[in-house]
């Protein structure tokens, strides 16, 4: 992103917590170090310029750039200094979008502000007219930094926190344990501030709102024989009912950490590290499936929530956790906290687990189905920041965009309760799982299918695809030689250069597979060579600019499965999954839309008309400089431009390829590209193009969820770029 597709020298310093890259480019280097801040997965780090004198120790983040969305500023002050009136009531206003500045909303606007993070932001600011007129107007913030519930430092959370050491799993309590703890302990008390809390400034502040916490909630058991199950069917969590223990009394449970959130500090603060043993009256159950290998485990339940074991043929357990959380806030701030209690505790930061149900709460304000739903919402923040602390995301999901419905047909209002969420390891366990939502049926809630095995559809042979490590063989050079020598003359049009082109794959088909096949066991015997010599040299080994890292192939995961497509949502609500099936539907959908047979009747307008929008006319230098044919420098610049990384276009080649074979190539490209601007002919394998098509947000399942990318030819953008420096003025 900063090297914009180049390699940048970079060092790390482990002591310092600092890396020192070097920018080459004059106006990147000024647009990092003037953003500052800059986030990474669930990381934050600051740019700073480096001098001989700079501190050794990380600056304090007091301050940092946000957007701020302003619902509610009067049409008379939608202008750049009416809006710097309203937001410095926030912070000092730094930048406004096109969004705002053209009018797209009368109610909305986006401000840049730089924002004090040592104070608490407002919701609701204030402001008085000279007619005494009193103004409110929202503010909306679309993503804050998050703050450790560890050590309260800006920019990570609890797991990625350098001075927080997890505590070890809980051993088995004696039975008679329970008995010797103190009575004092039943008396602590933990208090919840109310998420309907609004912060004003300007006029008034109205105080947080302290509520009596919620009952502790009995321990509940499963019954552990067999015949008490029934045959699993779908219905609702509410309807499952579980005879409830009560030789234990809510003074022996151990007291839930505090759960505070500010605008000043988005996320979750446990008062002190997890000491909780989750224990029920009876030992662990079973749920017994006579036909299926699988076995689940039941660990603890409580009341919004059952922790299972799933034990599956031939892999590592799997944590679920099954949720059915309460429609009170305040009960589910308790959830939040005892999930993530439960995580420490049973150490799930490297183990596979997976979490899904009801949990009576949206992520995202496009969760919900009216438009004037506030984007802002505390309880949203709340649920966000803890699964931001967990590290889990949404599993691949296919169905309905909503999961509920109040089935009201005077207001109807649909919103996505139900989740099934995964954590990297699982991904890693099952790369290809996905979650189906059904329609809905009897119930409000839409039931969630999880397959963990999908075979993806496979597309018979596959096309060829250069791989960029082919120009680092020694024999690359020579093997191309001699496969351009025998592919034919000397090219002297586009169509005879692909030809050539295309002959010469089976060469590098073959350079790759007697050099580079069985690349995982070259590597383990590579491997176990270095170990050794690293062992009898006695260096100390160093890994310093691996760009390798674990967060790169877990973001690598996660957008693998996002793009995967394994099956298409008809109208008519049926679900293909064969692949000529999907195939078909793809091919008929897209040419209805891009070369419909029966095209509508359009209204002719003559070139006067066009003439008539404005007077310009090009005169004959510009018409010379248009027509003018590109030179061998201009081609050779153009193509060395191209990012060798970029998707593969039809004839599978990368512009590493030309580049690397440029002294051979060179010469009948440029005479074939000059001969398209002589004769206007482009060839069909030239003018070839791959639609890929990627999800317009997750959740995709109809195909016209999905955005067509088109994958186009080295050589058709070479000539493309070379006509838009044409047209530019």
């Amino acid at each position: 992103m900063w090297g914009k597709g180049r390699r940048l020298e970079m060092h790390n310093n482990p002591l310092q917590r600092s890396v020192l890259v070097r920018i080459p480019n004059d106006y990147l280097r000024l647009k990092i170090l003037d953003k500052n801040i800059w986030y990474v997965g669930d990381s934050m780090f600051h740019t700073a310029q480096w001098s001989s004198v700079h501190s050794s120790s990380t600056p304090p983040l007091s301050s940092i750039k946000i957007w701020a969305h302003l619902t509610g500023v009067p049409l008379d002050l939608r202008y750049t200094q009416g809006l710097s009136l309203v937001a410095g009531l926030i912070g000092e206003r730094k930048e406004t979008d096109d969004f705002t500045l053209n009018l797209v909303s009368l109610t909305l606007s986006h401000v840049k502000v730089e924002v004090d993070l040592t104070k608490p932001l407002p919701n609701v600011v204030e402001f008085e007219r000279q007619s005494g007129e009193v103004v409110e107007v929202q503010v909306d913030y679309p993503w804050l930094p998050p703050k450790c519930s560890h050590c309260s430092e800006l920019g990570h959370v609890v797991c990625n926190c350098l001075l927080f050491t997890p505590p070890k799993e809980p051993a088995a309590r004696a039975p008679g344990e329970k008995a010797k703890q103190k009575t004092s302990d039943s008396s602590k008390k933990t208090t919840i501030p109310s998420a309907k809390t609004k912060q004003y400034v300007v006029k008034k502040t109205m105080p947080p709102i302290i509520t009596d916490p919620p009952p502790v909630p009995q321990s509940i058991s499963l019954p552990t024989s067999p015949s008490a199950f029934k045959t699993p069917s779908f219905a609702h969590p509410s309807a499952l009912k579980f005879p409830i223990s009560t030789t234990e009394s809510p003074s022996d449970k151990p007291l839930k950490p505090s759960l505070k959130r500010t605008r000043s500090s988005p996320t979750f603060s446990p008062s002190a590290p997890p000491k909780i043993s989750y224990q029920s009256s009876k030992p662990a159950s079973s749920l017994p499936f006579p036909d299926d290998p699988a076995k689940v485990r039941v660990i603890s339940p409580s009341k919004q929530m059952v922790t299972c074991e799933l034990e599956l043929p031939n892999c590592s357990p799997t944590i679920y956790y099954v949720v059915y959380a309460s429609n009170l806030t305040e009960e589910r701030i308790d959830l939040w906290a005892e999930v993530l209690d439960l995580q420490l505790a049973h150490g799930l930061d490297s183990r596979p687990w997976m979490i899904g149900g009801d949990f009576n709460q949206i992520l995202h304000s496009h969760d919900h189905s009216s438009f004037y739903h506030s984007r802002h919402a505390s309880q949203m923040f709340q649920f966000r920041d803890c699964l931001l602390q967990m590290g889990i995301f949404d599993l691949r999901f296919y169905g309905p965009p909503h999961t509920w419905i109040n089935k009201c047909e005077v207001s109807p209002v649909a919103k996505k309760l139900d989740r099934c969420l995964i954590n990297s390891d699982c991904l890693t366990s099952y790369p290809n799982a996905t979650a189906t939502f059904l329609p809905l049926a009897p119930s409000d809630h839409s039931p969630c299918l999880i397959d963990l095995v999908v075979q993806l559809p496979k597309a018979g042979t596959q096309p060829f695809r250069f791989l960029n490590y082919l120009t680092k063989h020694p024999s690359f050079l020579e093997v191309v030689t001699d496969a351009w020598l025998l592919a034919g003359s000397v090219s002297v049009d586009l169509a005879s250069l692909c030809w050539k082109l295309k002959n010469i794959k089976r060469s590098l088909k073959i350079l790759n597979k007697e050099n580079f096949s069985n690349i995982q066991k070259r590597v383990k015997e590579s491997y176990c060579l270095l170990q050794l010599a690293q062992q009898k040299s006695r260096i100390t080994w160093l890994r310093e600019g691996d760009q390798n890292t674990t967060f790169f192939q877990r973001v690598c995961q996660a957008r693998a499965s996002y793009n995967a497509i394994c099956s298409f949502l008809l109208l008519s609500g049926v679900i293909i999954t064969d692949p000529l099936e999907m195939s078909d539907h793809t091919i008929s959908h897209f040419k209805a839309v891009l070369g419909p047979d029966l095209l509508p009747l359009l209204w002719y307008s003559p070139p006067h008309w066009f003439h008539s929008l404005t007077p310009f006319v090009c005169n004959q230098p510009q018409i010379a400089s248009i027509l003018l044919m590109p030179t061998a420098e201009e081609i050779t610049k153009i193509m060395f431009s191209l990012n060798p990384n970029k998707a593969l276009d039809p004839d599978g080649l990368t512009s590493g390829f030309f580049k690397a074979s440029w002294s051979l190539l060179g010469t009948e490209c440029i005479s074939s590209i000059q001969a398209f601007f002589n004769s206007g002919f482009l060839p069909k394998t030239t003018n070839s193009t791959i639609l890929s098509l990627v999800p317009k947000f997750t959740g995709a399942s109809r195909i016209s969820d999905y955005r067509p990318i088109s994958c186009l030819n080295k050589l058709y953008k070479v000539i493309s770029r070379l006509l838009v420096r044409r047209l530019k003025p």
